[in-house]
Order: C-alpha cells, then sequence, then structure tokens
C-alpha cells in the first residue's frame, strides 16, 4: 500500500556555524593543502585516515597534513583517474576508491594503486557510470554504466564477468545505483527510475519490481541505499525537492518534503549510530531524518546560509561532522555540546560585551554577572538574559579602566578602578559613589589603582593597590543612608622596619583565617599579616632554599576548603600547607606540565581541584591525583590569554568565570570531563640524511604499514615523523619517543614531530613512541618499530670471530716467531759458540797436527829415504819394486800435507811475512807452469801460458806467490780429464797484475762454491773417482786464500759443473803498494826447487801397479771361489787383489754399477766394497744385493775409511755382512772371507745331509733366502708325485730364468735344481718308508720316481743301502733304543 508524507525537515543547519549546539567549526581547503574545493566524498578508514575525494584528486588527511594522489602518466601504479566518485572499504581493510575511470584499489604497504575495470569498452559514455557497492559479507561488487554488475574475486584479484539475467532482460546495464540485503537479495535501480529484485539460485533471476518512475520525477543519479535494522530502504531526491523513501521489503513509499521552502536533496549518509540520517542540500543546507520515528520534527535555529551545494556529509568518531562542498572544501563540526563558554565584544542586547579585554569579574548574590573591562567600564549582565548595562564615566564611574570587584556586608560592590580612589555601587538604590569624597571622616585617606578587595569575617574591607599600599577599612551605614569610616589602617612599605611591607604594589589578598591575611605583592613575595598585632611575616624566594617561595612576583591567591594556599606568580605555582609548620611550599611550573608559568588567576571548584588561567590557556589541576589538565581556545576558550586576578567562582550557579584579552570564559567544572577516545599513532615518514625523495630513501614501503627496518651501517643518520591521527585539538596531544637500546629515557614533546637519531652504532633498537589524547591521557597502547643497523662487513659476527682467529693467528705467530727468534737467536748463539769451539778446537788441532807434523819430519825421513834406496839398488824386481814405489810416493804426499798444515799455521798465527822484491812476474809464472809440464803431457793434458802484454815486472813475494800457482795449477791438472785443456793467463790491469788460472775439468757445484775457501772443507762425493784424483785434505785452497789476502789481493771463482773452473787471483804490483819493511832488495828464483815442489803437488797420483793380474776382470777358474773388490781407488784396488788373488779368483770393478754387472754375470761367493764411490756408492751397493732374491744370499765386507761407530751401524743396516774400517790389516781381510765362505758352506751341507731339515731350523740363511727355500719345498712337496716336475717348472713358480734359478740353489743349498728335486724326493721316501705303511713300490709312485731301478740306485747312493734294508736297520735300532 502506498502512503504519501509530508515531512518537515528535523534539522537545518547551516554552513557558518551551528548556534543550537554551540558546535565548533573547522574549514578544510586549498590553503589548507585540499587538491580541489569540490569534495565529493569522504571516508574514515580503518586506519584511523581521512579521505577526501574531490574533482581533482583524492586526499589523504591525518589531522595536520594533506597527501594528494593523482593520476601520473609517467609512473606505475597510480590512481587511475583524478575524479573521485566515492569511497568503501571491504572486509579485508582493502580501500576502494571509485573514479571515473574505474576501480582502485590503494597498497598501504607500497603506497600504490591497483586498477580495475579501466579498459572496458563501452559505446555510449556518461558520468558516474561506475558505482560500487558491499554485499552481506563486505565483499566488494561494481556496476558500470552498458557493461552490468561483477563480484570481485579475491584469488584471482580480479572482477569477474558480469552476472547474467536467465530469460528475461538484462536490466543491470542500466543500473544507476544497487545494493545488497541481509539476505544476499540484490536490488537495482535502472536509469528509467524503477527498482528490481535479484536473487541467485542456479542462476540470477528478477524476484520483485517497484515502478517508481511513473508516479514520482526525481533523479534517478541521486540514489542512496541504507540497511536499517535489517531493512533496505532506497531514497532518493524529488525533482521538486525532497526526498522519496521506500522500503524495499514492504514497498511502503514516503515522500518527505519541507513546509518551508523546497530543496534538493544532494547528499545522504547514516550517522554513527545509524539510527538517522544527515542529509545536504543544494543550497547547503544540513538536515538530520530520524528513521525511527519519522513524525518526530526537532527545528533549530537558522543563520544566514552561504549557499553552497553539499556534496557528502561523513559522521566519524568521536562525533565529528564532515561535510564536503561543491567549491567550499570540507567543513568539520564537532557535534558534542562544548564545556567552555564564552561572552565576547559584540552586541550588548545579545548579553555581550562592550571591550574585549576583561580585567575583573564578579558575580553577585542573584547570579547576575559583574564585568569589569580594560577601558569600557563596567558591564553587567543580568541573569535574566536581558541585555548588558554598561556603567562608566558617562553615569557615575569614576574610570573605565575597572581593575577589581568585591562585595562589602551590605551587598554593595565595590569597583577597583585605574585611577584615585575607589568606587561602590550601592545594590539598593543603584547608584555609584566616589570613595573617599562620598564618604564621611576619610580625611587623610587617599589609594588609587586598586587591584584587589577582600572582605574578611570582621566585614572589614581589604583594599590592595599598585603603589599606594594596603589599606584597612571599617565600613558603616548610618541610619540616614550615608557611609563613613568607623576605622581606617594604612601599611606601607618601609625600608627601616623589616618586618613590614616590602612592596607597595598589591595584586591579591585572601583571608586564610580569622585576624590572618595572606598578602601577594609584586616582586616584594608573600606575606602573612597578623590583624591583631599588625605583624608582618614575608616569604620570599631564596635560590638556597628549594621549598622557599618560587618567586617574589606575586600575581594572585586562592585559599582552598582544605587549609591550602595557593600562589600564584610570575613563575609557576606554589601551593602551602596551612596546616603545617615550617611552611613549605610545593612547586608547579611547565616541568610538571603546566602550559605556562605566568598564573593570571586562582580559583578552586567544589571537588577542590584548582584552576589557573595563564598567558597559555588554562589549566585544571587535580594536585591529589597528580594530573594536570589544560585547555585552549580550541577548545572553547575566549582565547589563549588572561588577565590578572580577573576571576571568580559563582556561588548561586557554581560556574567558574576566568577573563582575558578576547572576553569572559566561564563553565560549568563539574561538566568538564575527560574523553575516553584514543585516536591511532602514525608514522607518517621516515628519512635517512633527510632524504625524502623515494629513490634516495631506503623504505621501499609506506612507514606506518611497517612494523621493522632493516638499514646499512652508512644510514645511522635518520629520522621518524608521527602524528596522531586525532582531527580535533590535535594541538593538545602530546609524544614521547626513544630509540631502545639506545637511549632508555622516553624524550617528551608537546606536539606533533619528528624524532631525529644521529651515529646510531649498528644493531638491534626498538624505535617506541606513545601520544596522549586531547586531554592528556597517555594512551596504553605504544607504537613500536623494531630497527636494525647492520654492520660494517668488518663489524658482523664473522668478522669479529675472522678478527679473533687472526688475533689468535697473530699472537700464535708472534709467539711463535718470537720463540723461532728465541730459538734461532739460542741456535746461532750455540752455532757461535760451536764455531768458537770448533776453531778452539781446530786451533788445538791444527798446533797438535803441527807439532806432530814437525816431529813427523824424521820418520818420514826414515821412511823414504830407504824406500830410495830400495828403488835404487832394485829397479827392476818386479815383486819389491811397486810396494817400495808405493811406500815412496806415499811418504813424499803426506810431507807435501805436513809442509802445508806448517805454512798455514804461520799465516795464521803472523809468522809468515810478506817479502817483495821487484821482478818479471811473466818469467816468474812461466817457470812454475814449465814445472807441469812432463805431467800434463804424460796425461794427455793441454797446458798454456797465455801473455796477452808485454813482460809484466812488479812487485810480489815470490815464496808466497810460487805456493798459490802450485796448489791451483796442480788443482786444475789433478781435476781435469784426458784431452782436457789448462791455461794461465796473465793481465796486467792498472797497479795490479790479474792471473787466471782456467780449466775444462769436473766443475764446482754452486752450492759449494761459497765454501771451497773454507779450512777442511771437502765434498769427495762430488769428485769424479778416477785413477789420478785423490781426497783433498781441504787445506790447500784455504792456505791460497789466506796467502793472496796476506800479498793484499783478492781471488775470484767462477765454475760450473762438467764445463770448467777458473780461479782468477788479483795481486798488487805497484812499489806504492807496500810498506817499506816488506820490501827487500834480492831475489833468488831456484828454478830446480820449483819443480821439486811441483813433483810434490802430483806426487801420489800415478798409480802403482803390484800385479800383472790386476787388470784381470774374469774370474779364475783353477779357483773354487769368486771374489769381487769393489772401490774407486785403482791402487787399492790393486792392492787387494794383490793380497786375495792366490787364495781366491779376485773380480775387480771400480763402482757399485760395475760390480752389479759382474755379479749378473759371475758366480760370486763374497764381495769386498768401499763405500765413497761414484755413480753408485757402497751402501745403495749393499742394498740394492740384499733386496734382490737372486743375489741376497752373497755375502758383503764394507771396506772403508769411514770408521765412526754411526758408519758402521748405517753400513750393518744396508744388509752387510762384515765392516772393517781403513786402515785395515790384510790379514783380518782374509780371515773374515774365508768366514763368510766357511758359514756358507755349512747351510749347504745342511740341506746335503741325509736328514730331512726344516729351512728355519737353518741358521745362517738370510730372511729372503729362508722365504725362497721355503717355497722351493713347499712347491717341490706339492708337485712331488708328477714324474715331469723339473727346473723349468721350478723357474716359471719362482719367476726366475734358468740361470738364476741354478746359480741361486747352487749357491743356497749346494744343488742343482734337479739335484735338489732328486735329494728332496729321496729324503720323503725314507720318511714314508718309516711313517707310512705304504709299499716301496707305491712310495716311488708318491715320489714321482717313474724308474724303479733308478730309485733304488739313488736312494742307496744317499743312504748307503737299500730301502727295505734302509727300512729294517731304522725300525732294529729303534727297538734297541727302547729295550
Amino acid at each position: 500500500m502506498l502512503r504519501v508524507f509530508t515531512w518537515g525537515l528535523i534539522l537545518i543547519l547551516f554552513l557558518t556555524g551551528f548556534k543550537a549546539s554551540n558546535w565548533r567549526h573547522n574549514q578544510i581547503g586549498s590553503i589548507e593543502g585540499l587538491s580541489n574545493s569540490a569534495v565529493t566524498s569522504s571516508y574514515l578508514d580503518s586506519k584511523g585516515y581521512m579521505w577526501f575525494g574531490t574533482w581533482d584528486g583524492l586526499n589523504r588527511f591525518d589531522g595536520s597534513n594533506i597527501k594528494v594522489f593523482k593520476p601520473n602518466t609517467f609512473r606505475k601504479n597510480t590512481i587511475n583517474n583524478n575524479i573521485i566518485r566515492s569511497i568503501l572499504e571491504d572486509r579485508f581493510n582493502n580501500l576502494w576508491i571509485v573514479t571515473e575511470a574505474g576501480l582502485n584499489t590503494y597498497d598501504y604497504v607500497q603506497n600504490t594503486f591497483t586498477s580495475y575495470l579501466d579498459n572496458i569498452d563501452c559505446i555510449e559514455y556518461r558520468e558516474e557510470s561506475y558505482r560500487a557497492s558491499l554485499d552481506a559479507d563486505s565483499v566488494i561488487w561494481c556496476s558500470k554504466y552498458n557493461y552490468g554488475i561483477c563480484k570481485f574475486d579475491y584469488e584471482k584479484k580480479q572482477f569477474s564477468a558480469p552476472i547474467q539475467i536467465s530469460n528475461q532482460e538484462d536490466i543491470t546495464k542500466k543500473t544507476v545505483g544497487f545494493a545488497f540485503t541481509s539476505n544476499e537479495q540484490l536490488w537495482c535501480l535502472s536509469e528509467e527510475g524503477n527498482a528490481y529484485e535479484l536473487e541467485h539460485r542456479d542462476t540470477w533471476e528478477i524476484t520483485k519490481t517497484i515502478h517508481l518512475s511513473s508516479k514520482y520525477q526525481f533523479d534517478s543519479d541521486k540514489n542512496w541505499f541504507y540497511s536499517y535494522h535489517n531493512k533496505l530502504f532506497l531514497f532518493v531526491s524529488l525533482n521538486n525537492g525532497g526526498l522519496l523513501s521506500i522500503n524495499l521489503e514492504d514497498g511502503t513509499i514516503q515522500e518527505i518534503k519541507s513546509h518551508l521552502t523546497p530543496f534538493a536533496v544532494t547528499s545522504l549518509s547514516t550517522s554513527l549510530s545509524g539510527e538517522f540520517l544527515w542529509g545536504g542540500t543544494d543550497e547547503g543546507k544540513v538536515f538530520k531524518l530520524d528513521l525511527a520515528e519519522q513524525s518526530h520534527i526537532s527545528p533549530l535555529e537558522i543563520s544566514e546560509n552561504k549557499k553552497v551545494k553539499i556534496w557528502s556529509i561523513t559522521q566519524t568518531k568521536p562525533d565529528l561532522l564532515w561535510i564536503g562542498t561543491d567549491g567550499d572544501g570540507v567543513h568539520k563540526y564537532i557535534t558534542e555540546g562544548n564545556f567552555f563558554e564564552s561572552i565576547k565584544k559584540g552586541n550588548l542586547s545579545e548579553g555581550k560585551l562592550n571591550h574585549s579585554i576583561v580585567r575583573a569579574t564578579h558575580e553577585d548574590e542573584s547570579g547576575n554577572l559583574w564585568v569589569g573591562t580594560r577601558g569600557n567600564g563596567l558591564n553587567f549582565i543580568p541573569v535574566t538574559e536581558a541585555p548588558t548595562k554598561v556603567f562608566d564615566t558617562q553615569n557615575g564611574l569614576s574610570n573605565n579602566a575597572v581593575l577589581s570587584l568585591g562585595n562589602d556586608s551590605y551587598k554593595n560592590i565595590w569597583i577597583g578602578v585605574d585611577g584615585e580612589g575607589i568606587d561602590m555601587f550601592e545594590s539598593k538604590t543603584g547608584k555609584i559613589l566616589h570613595f573617599p569624597d562620598d564618604f564621611k571622616n576619610t580625611s587623610g585617606i587617599k589609594l588609587g589603582s586598586v587591584y584587589s578587595i577582600c572582605l574578611d569575617t570582621f566585614n572589614d574591607l581589604w583594599i590592595g593597590t599598585s603603589g599606594y599600599g594596603l589599606f584597612r577599612l571599617n565600613i558603616e551605614r548610618k541610619k540616614d543612608g550615608k557611609y563613613q569610616v568607623s576605622n581606617f589602617s594604612h601599611y606601607k612599605s618601609n625600608p627601616l622596619n623589616k618586618n613590614g611591607l616590602n612592596s607597595n604594589i598589591i595584586y591579591s589578598i585572601v583571608e586564610g583565617e580569622p585576624n590572618i591575611l595572606w598578602i601577594g605583592t609584586r616582586g616584594g613575595g608573600l606575606y602573612r599579616l597578623n590583624t591583631i598585632s599588625e605583624k608582618f611575616e614575608a616569604f620570599r624566594s631564596s635560590s638556597n632554599n628549594l621549598k622557599s617561595l618560587i618567586n617574589d612576583d606575586v600575581l594572585s591567591l586562592c585559599k582552598s576548603n582544605n587549609e591550602t594556599l595557593w600562589i600564584g606568580t610570575s613563575g609557576g605555582l606554589d601551593r602551602l600547607n596551612l596546616s603545617t609548620f615550617p611552611y613549605q611550599f610545593t612547586h608547579y611550573t611547565e616541568q610538571n606540565g603546566l602550559p605556562n608559568n605566568t598564573i593570571h588567576a586562582i580559583q578552586t571548584d567544589q571537588n577542590d581541584n584548582i584552576w589557573v588561567s595563564t598567558n597559555n590557556g588554562l589549566t585544571k589541576l587535580d594536585y591529589k591525583g597528580n594530573q594536570i589538565r589544560s585547555y585552549f581556545y580550541s577548545d572553547g576558550l575566549q582565547s589563549n590569554e588572561f588577565t590578572d586576578g580577573a576571576s571568580c567562582f559563582g556561588t548561586l550557579t557554581g560556574k567558574l568565570y576566568f577573563g582575558g584579552v578576547n572576553g569572559l570564559t566561564y563553565f560549568d567544572p563539574n561538566k568538564v570531563t575527560d574523553t575516553e577516545y584514543f585516536p591511532r599513532l602514525a608514522i607518517t615518514r621516515f628519512s635517512v640524511f633527510n632524504e625524502t625523495q623515494k629513490e634516495k630513501n631506503p623504505i621501499p614501503f609506506y612507514i606506518d604499514m611497517s612494523d621493522s627496518l632493516h638499514l646499512n651501517y652508512n644510514q645511522n643518520f635518520f629520522k621518524f615523523e608521527f602524528t596522531t591521527l586525532n582531527f580535533h585539538n590535535k594541538q593538545k596531544c602530546m609524544y614521547a619517543f626513544k630509540l631502545e637500546n639506545f637511549n632508555n629515557d622516553y624524550t617528551l614533546i608537546k606536539k606533533e614531530g619528528e624524532a631525529t637519531y644521529t651515529n646510531v652504532p649498528p644493531g638491534d633498537y626498538i624505535f617506541k613512541v606513545k601520544c596522549t589524547n586531547e586531554d592528556a591521557i597517555w594512551n596504553p597502547e605504544t607504537r613500536e618499530i623494531k630497527l636494525t643497523i647492520h654492520p660494517p662487513f668488518w663489524k658482523t659476527t664473522w668478522a669479529y670471530f675472522s678478527y679473533v682467529i687472526i688475533t689468535f693467528m697473530a699472537i700464535f705467530l708472534f709467539i711463535f716467531f718470537l720463540l723461532r727468534r728465541t730459538k734461532m737467536r739460542n741456535k746461532l748463539a750455540i752455532e757461535r759458540l760451536e764455531i768458537q769451539k770448533t776453531k778452539e778446537i781446530n786451533n788445538y788441532k791444527f798446533q797438535f797436527f803441527t807439532n806432530i807434523a814437525h816431529e813427523f819430519r824424521t820418520p818420514l825421513t826414515l821412511i823414504m829415504a830407504p824406500a830410495a834406496q830400495l828403488m835404487d839398488l832394485h829397479p827392476n824386481d818386479k815383486e819389491i819394486s811397486p810396494y817400495v814405489k808405493s811406500i815412496y810416493n806415499n811418504s813424499t804426499r803426506l810431507l807435501h800435507l805436513i809442509r802445508e798444515l806448517i805454512d798455514f799455521r804461520k799465516v795464521e798465527t803472523g809468522h809468515f811475512k810478506l817479502r817483495v822484491q821487484n821482478y818479471d812476474l811473466t818469467d816468474f809464472t812461466r817457470t812454475i807452469t814449465e814445472a807441469f809440464t812432463q805431467y800434463a803431457l804424460e796425461k794427455e793434458i793441454q797446458l798454456k801460458l797465455i801473455d796477452n802484454s808485454k813482460d809484466i815486472i812488479g812487485w810480489f813475494d815470490n815464496n808466497i806467490l810460487e805456493k798459490i800457482l802450485l796448489n791451483l795449477i796442480s788443482n786444475a791438472l789433478k781435476y781435469t780429464p784426458q784431452k782436457g785443456s789448462v791455461s794461465i793467463e796473465l793481465i796486467h790491469q792498472q797497479k795490479n797484475a790479474i792471473i787466471k788460472i782456467t780449466d775444462n775439468g769436473i766443475g764446482i757445484p754452486t752450492k759449494y762454491q761459497d765454501k771451497i775457501f773454507d779450512r777442511f772443507f771437502q765434498n769427495a762425493n762430488s769428485l769424479p773417482k778416477e785413477k789420478r784424483f785423490s781426497e783433498s785434505a781441504g787445506v790447500g785452497l784455504s792456505l791460497t786464500k789466506s796467502l793472496i789476502e796476506l800479498h793484499k789481493g783478492s781471488i775470484q771463482l767462477e765454475s760450473k759443473p762438467n764445463i770448467g773452473s777458473c780461479f782468477t787471483i788479483s795481486i798488487p804490483i805497484s812499489k806504492s803498494q807496500y810498506s817499506d819493511s816488506e820490501k827487500q832488495t834480492e831475489i833468488v828464483i831456484d828454478e830446480s826447487r820449483i819443480k821439486d815442489r811441483a813433483i810434490e803437488e802430483i806426487m801420489g797420483l800415478e798409480v802403482v801397479s803390484f800385479s800383472n793380474k790386476a787388470t784381470e776382470t774374469s774370474a779364475d777358474e783353477s779357483k773354487k771361489h769368486n771374489i769381487l773388490v769393489v772401490d774407486d781407488n785403482e791402487q787399492l784396488r790393486n792392492l787387494i787383489y794383490d793380497i786375495l788373488h792366490q787364495d781366491y779368483s779376485v773380480l775387480l770393478a771400480k763402482n757399485g754399477i760395475e760390480a752389479l754387472d759382474k755379479i749378473n754375470s759371475n758366480d760370486v761367493s763374497v764381495i769386498v766394497s768401499d763405500i765413497i764411490m761414484p755413480e753408485m756408492d757402497g751402501l745403495e751397493l749393499c742394498n740394492t744385493i740384499k733386496e734382490d732374491i737372486n743375489t741376497c744370499h752373497i755375502p758383503v765386507i764394507l771396506l772403508t775409511a769411514k770408521g765412526e761407530l754411526e758408519h758402521r751401524i748405517q753400513g750393518i743396516e744396508s744388509g752387510a755382512d762384515s765392516y772393517i774400517p781403513k786402515p785395515f790389516d790384510p790379514r783380518h781381510l782374509k780371515v773374515r772371507i774365508r768366514k763368510l765362505i766357511e758359514m756358507r758352506n755349512q747351510v749347504r751341507d745342511a740341506f746335503q745331509s741325509v736328514q730331512t731339515v726344516s729351512v728355519k731350523d737353518v741358521s745362517g740363511l738370510y730372511k729372503r733366502d729362508v722365504k725362497f727355500v721355503d717355497n722351493l719345498q713347499k712347491f717341490v712337496d706339492d708337485n712331488l708325485d708328477k714324474t715331469e716336475l723339473n727346473a723349468d717348472l721350478l723357474a716359471d713358480q719362482l719367476a726366475m730364468s734358468k740361470t738364476q734359478l741354478y746359480r741361486k740353489i747352487k749357491a743356497v743349498t749346494g744343488f742343482t735344481p734337479h739335484g735338489f728335486i732328486r735329494n728332496f724326493r729321496l729324503k720323503k721316501a725314507a720318511s714314508l718308508l718309516l711313517e707310512s705303511s705304504y709299499t716301496v713300490s707305491e712310495i716311488i709312485y708318491e715320489t714321482g720316481f717313474n724308474n724303479r731301478t733308478y730309485f733304488y740306485r739313488c736312494f742307496k747312493e744317499l743312504y748307503g743301502e737299500s730301502p727295505t734294508d734302509y727300512k729294517k736297520n731304522i725300525l732294529n735300532d729303534t727297538n734297541k733304543e727302547n729295550t
């Protein structure tokens, strides 16, 4: 059933201000940062931000700043259009923005937008073609004109295809508005003006239709769907003004029109409670429509109208109403009633004031209000709300500057003015009297500029003046109505009276108790006056006493109900407990929360709260609860600045009054309560090094949506900016922040701001910030962001771990090198000590050798002389001559070595003196060279003297130079092979003579070249052992160098192995280079002596042959045993050959390699070898022999000059059977050879015995031979029954050639391979005869014999009887032994 009603507006308001409820108003426009003044929509999101959609961009408002979002074709992820139609939020808190070009979602984290449905091609364009709505599950749906209605798929993150209506006209493409019921039914309003209900079963179907266009004329684009108590309503704006309300559940239609002038509705929104709707009109009017009682109308006052179209109305917490207009921005209203009301300068008929500055206020007993102004007299505001009445100089007031007000016991109003005297308003007659002129008994009373008036318990008036001091007046009213002064006292500042006042400027007077007054003075402090004794007690500020008065400039006083005096000064507020002694002051300043330290006036309310007016607002102090609340102009005060003493408490109304520079503020203190609303704290920006550009900022996301940050070590200069999302009195909010682990105390700031941190070291921190609401109540929730500053790579854990490792390594290396250095130092010290001791020992040895050398001369003479005689007597005796010649040559060599030792000793001890003469050096050198000519020819060595210049004549010591050249030339000849060459070159170089001795001999290895001149240095192993090379004693070159240095010269060596050596001598030959003591005039060159010395140098190099058979190298078949002699010294080989050749066949080899060849080609019984030999020494030869199974049975005798114990041990370990040091006794050598041969024979005898012998029981066998024989016996035993077993099978089994096998078995067992097999078979047969029951025939078969006769013959040869007799005799012998 259709019902049509005409409705009046519940509420019509104007944008200029809401008088009815005294709502506070603010406007947000382009000056505040709004992108456009045409605001189409507004929305408060779940994060606490206020969003405004305009015709040119989207705006986000945090209460202070506006962030604008607009499309940008050069940047991705921006909003797709600048015309914003609506804003809404789904259940996932996704913010959806409907623009003229599609839908957008805002990403809070990345601060970006994602666009949807903006690429749909439609034939026809129309405004507001996109509309969006939420279903019952708060899922977003969108309608696009000429496209249809579609649902957003959150999984696919896209809109699905438009819904399809089965078997009916698809009205969704022409939808201009839609909404969902709680039952998931979809209602659509078509462009034609009809409403359709759609229900989704298997498909979408139209289930109900309401035809509106045929009956009503309305603008279908202006439609609104709202749900009330689960009922869905549709509202449309009528063309002729008003609204059409459709209850979509029951189809009820109501027409709502104004009984005044018609208006077009342009905006409609639901209230916070959902019980009524807010509406806006095309002419700027705002109304409220109650949905519960639709007949209820509550009209309000109407003010002037700006006639600006209203596009949107949104109500948000806490009681804020946001009105978006078409061209006038956003108007914000606080809909809750204001605690504070103000009376300002204005129309007196409306109860306003005639002046802005209020200096005094007083409420009389009738509740009328008296207000004293700074220059326009006294304003009287009746309680009956009658017009304000003014008293000024024109109607009886003595001065228009009213400074104080008070009353007396007759209910008269005393008016303190800024001039002489004081006025009194007589309440009975309404006249104004002037004191002292209109009073009796006032002679001598002169006062003025009255700042305070106080009536005490005894009805005495106390007047405080500025400059006149303190007055006490007792006023009486006579029967005739006249007033007279019955008593009068005047108190002034007197420097001579220390107990009196110290200031004549008195701003405040209060009575503490009867007969006790408290007086506040400017600059003079606080005074306590005993009115009976008239004594003053002064209270002054003192920097030494923290409990003293805070400041001497006292502006106001107030005594509360609990014996507490409050003192307001220009330095803060003091509280004085009057019931305790001594008096102590408690201070309240800005540090304690006061907005300002200048306290103009103080009042107390009925709850014992203290209210003070300051230069920056009004403050409520609950000193018991230690809470301070401050209020400012934004809370409804006349302004933030108040005036001195301008306050009073209305005993009748219970209100408090405070005057300021812009009027009078009054309020009921019982109604001033704290808000419990806490807006969210938002961190609006984070920057590093004050860089806010995105490309320079390390935070790629919106900081407010983050709970953690990660910074590099070089990003430790950063700033947080934060604010509370409070849209009312935001300036009253306070903030406290800290960076935990960097600073542990909160930093308090009283306005939105920033927290800047510099040089924050790497580590983990928590940035904490909290805030208060507008009533300074701290929000219990703290905003936290975890902050991690990563250290540089050199300060990471791994780096510190590395540092620890490096430190430990450094310490270890330091200690290691320290110990090593200490060890090296000690080692060097020990080496130096050893060198020193060695030197001392060498010196002792050398001294000993020198002494012995002298003693050796006689025995050597006795050896050499008989040897020479024997050579002369028997020159052709082949048996004796070789031995005699060897004796003579080696004795001569020994004599030469002794002479060298004596010369070396002389040089060291300084007994060898330099004696130079002038002589022909060329001729001298030629003489020495020629002394070696014969030897060089014999050895096929080319010896030549190279003279590159004329004869060199100079000064030199012929004796020293002779020794030098003899040694160097002889060495060159010794170590130069046949067909080689030795040259001596002379060069005259300025004052020096250069002599070069060059050969192409063996050379000297580089590693030994720096040691070749050291005393006793030998490197015999590096010299090839040929017949003319003898071991050096290591004295010659050292002596040579010493002699050259004695001659003030030098020697250098250049040598390469296997290429040759060059010794270069440089000696001075100029006369000036020698002292007179070193010169002698005569020189004698004895050529024969030089030749003898040359012969001595080469003596012993000639090989002496002891036998004509010394060159034989093949075995002598007439001798039973072959002895192999291995030595690199040919003379020693010949000597050993001569010693052994009569008893053995002697084979000779000069090194180990040659010896191995002789062993492989001959059956050697014993090897006699030297150790030190070229190519392969004796130890290596011994190891090779003992490691080879073919030769390990051969005994080895090491015959060497190394006779120390360690050398002997080394030789035995190499496998040698005997170790004989040189010199040796030939008999010792012969015995050792014989014993080794006998031991080998015993081993053979053991194997050749008739008894079966285990190889392990045979002593004298080497380990490898034991293993060899064991393997041999085992193989033969395993193959004993095979008649084909022969030497070939043995050789294959043992991996040896037949020749090697033959020699090995023969050497170890004395058998041939065939003989060994036969002997083993016979011993096995004998064993079987005694231990088994086999017959002889069976045994013959078992032992591999294939011929019975051959078996019997062999058995009888071994055992001397037949097998049968052997068994019988053995058994008989066994029985006899048992019997």
